[in-house]
């Protein structure tokens, strides 16, 4: 499903409260591509937890975070 550019600002908007776009963005849609192709790559296996410390799981919980881990760090980054 695709969107228009509106439209994911408003999504983006109601589903974590962002209303700004990362400083580190050119745009909107930048930050939008950015974020979703960082989730793919976690979601099919490009890019894994290295679960050597503080990578979510039900140990640690799900909202924890590893700043050595690539996927954590993709997480921190699209993340308010």
């Amino acid at each position: 499903m695709r969107y228009s550019l509106e439209a994911a600002a408003k999504l983006l908007h109601e589903a974590t409260g962002i209303t700004e776009m990362p400083e580190n963005c050119d745009g909107l849609a930048a930050c939008l591509n950015a974020a979703t192709d960082g989730l793919v790559k976690i979601a099919t296996g490009q890019v894994l937890h290295v679960y050597r410390g503080l990578c979510p799981d039900a140990v640690t919980g799900f909202d924890s975070r590893d700043p050595d881990c690539p996927a954590c760090q993709i997480l921190q980054e699209i993340q308010p």
